[in-house]
């Protein structure tokens, strides 16, 4: 019997080896933890370290960065990640803080608009494929995806930028507050906050808001095309093939020119200096379109008392023609106007209905089916906007001209995404109504109208951010610089030169060899004798 079997044997032996080998396994066990132990620590040490060196970096570049760098970083964290505490506004930018961070987050309570039905079933449903009330386009008069992208645009713009770092309303619903208010016109403040839920202050709030962010968008919407032959040749050349190839049309035609009454709340301080020839208080709105009825120059700010002329006279454009008639108008292209507009070179108006013989009314009708596209633009404007249609209800001078210039800039922005507005679909005849209006006669014929002095300035012809040829600011014609005499002797050279190219107009599209006959002639005054006879018929019979 060998050592082995003896202990085997040995009940006391058993019980040793048994404690022995348990803890032989506690002692390992223990190690194995410890090592693994060890080894998270390690892991969270270096990460530790890590993020440190991290936390290092972002203030090594913070203050390396200038404030003009950093300023936008900020906007954009304080958009990503906003706490509030007690009206205080801390921003933090992927875990590094710029400024501090709040413990305490206090929740706000609901607001009105977040618990309207209008913005959380109508407003969502709307598509521009529905019919109906159910269309976009029948509530904020712009389709859907024109809406969507002046909401992306408008984000970047500082207005709102500020407004959502203080928690303000969206600025989906800002826009859309807005273009609902320019699309409805004599809707009050009462009727607004019951169907929107948008109370007084913030509706002036965000049309404020609105109208100066739009105005800053016009300086790359509403361009002239200065010293770009190539777009100055394709808006002529659509001028030429509008209406096909039966209809004859003008060449080198590159805008129409003409002037709009909007009708304003009269002002109760100096209000009569806004009144015009048909007694309504009204803005002068002069505008220059191509033939996609797109808007190419807008001036505003003058009273309805100043007729289209003066307006003209008194712009950059008419400053610029004058100057830099080479540059303005390119190729031989010319703008053209009704016979209220003085005759230049670059501007051709119609001749005056009263003294016009047959060739020139046969001039005036060709000059006519060009010029209608103004007519066009201006019922579209209003037929889209309808604040402008009837009544601009608005007591602040300087809003009612941003509304004015928002429109306008809103039109071309419509016009640019392929929102045309239809006549045919309209329920109105405002746009067909503006159609069959092309008049001849010269009716804004007041010599003493007077403008306004106004904190806005003009848009500019061509802005450097816009445009890859900045032309240089041309000098005004002024009585500082050149007497009265001389602006008299440079007024009367451009006119001769004016009625000499329209001259040359006239013979080249109603030759001489288009008189009428002796035949035509002698029929002219029988048809006026019957005509004659058939009124004195007329007005016997209501005797």
């Amino acid at each position: 019997m060998n050592n082995r079997t003896l202990i085997g044997q040995d009940p006391c032996t058993d019980a040793c080896i048994m404690q022995c080998q348990t803890n032989l396994a506690v002692i390992q066990g223990a190690a194995y933890h410890r090592r693994h132990f060890q080894h998270l620590m390690d892991a969270m040490m270096e990460e530790e370290e890590e993020l440190l060196a991290s936390h290092r970096n972002y203030l090594r570049v913070i203050d390396q960065m200038s404030f003009e760098v950093l300023g936008p970083l900020v906007a954009q964290a304080a958009l990503r990640y906003k706490l509030v505490y007690q009206d205080i506004f801390y921003e933090i930018f992927h875990a590094c803080p710029i400024f501090m961070t709040a413990e305490i987050a206090h929740q706000r309570q609901q607001r009105a608009y977040e618990s309207s039905r209008w913005w959380r079933v109508t407003h969502p449903n709307l598509s521009d494929l529905a019919e109906g009330r159910k269309r976009f386009k029948s509530h904020y008069r712009i389709t859907k995806s024109a809406f969507e992208l002046l909401v992306n645009k408008l984000k970047s713009d500082p207005e709102y930028i500020g407004s959502q770092m203080k928690g303000g309303i969206p600025v989906e619903i800002q826009v859309a507050v807005v273009l609902w208010r320019f699309a409805n016109s004599h809707f009050g403040f009462r009727l607004v906050c019951a169907l929107l839920d948008i109370p007084d202050g913030s509706l002036n709030n965000c049309t404020d808001r609105f109208i100066k962010a739009i105005e800053r968008m016009g300086q790359t919407e509403i361009t002239w095309p200065t010293n770009d032959l190539r777009r100055t040749q394709e808006m002529a050349h659509q001028f030429k093939t509008k209406g096909g190839a039966g209809h004859r049309r003008l060449d080198k035609v590159i805008g129409v020119m003409d002037g709009k009454l909007v009708i304003i709340q009269k002002p109760a301080k100096r209000g009569n200096m806004f009144v015009d020839r048909k007694n309504n208080a009204s803005f002068n709105l002069l505008a220059v379109c191509d033939a996609s009825t797109r808007f190419t120059f807008i001036k505003y700010g003058d009273s309805g008392r100043v007729n289209d002329a003066r307006a003209f006279t008194t712009s950059a454009l008419y400053t610029n023609l004058v100057n830099i008639p080479d540059q303005v108008c390119m190729d031989g292209t010319y703008i053209i106007a009704d016979s209220a507009f003085p005759v230049m070179r670059t501007v051709v108006p119609s001749f005056p209905r009263s003294s016009a013989n047959r060739r020139q009314k046969i001039f005036n009708k060709m000059h006519s089916s060009s010029r209608i596209v103004v007519e066009h633009s201006f019922g579209a404007l209003v037929s889209r906007w309808r604040t402008l249609w009837k009544h601009l209800y608005m007591i602040n001078i300087e809003r009612m001209i941003r509304t004015i210039i928002a429109c306008c800039v809103l039109h071309n922005i419509c016009l640019g995404v392929n929102d045309v507005e239809d006549p045919a679909t309209q329920s109105d005849a405002t746009v067909r109504l503006y159609e069959a209006f092309v008049d001849d006669g010269p009716y804004d014929v007041d010599p003493e109208g007077q403008g306004i002095e106004v904190s806005l300035e003009p848009l500019p012809l061509v802005s450097e951010a816009s445009s890859s040829h900045p032309v240089p600011e041309a000098p005004r014609l002024t009585t500082d610089r050149i007497s009265i005499p001389e602006i008299t002797r440079l007024e009367n050279e451009l006119r001769l030169e004016g009625q000499a190219f329209r001259s040359e107009l006239l013979d080249a599209y109603v030759p001489v060899e288009e008189q009428p006959t002796t035949t035509e002639r002698s029929r002219a005054p029988t048809r006026s004798l019957g005509r004659s006879r058939r009124l004195t018929r007329r007005a016997l019979r209501r005797i």
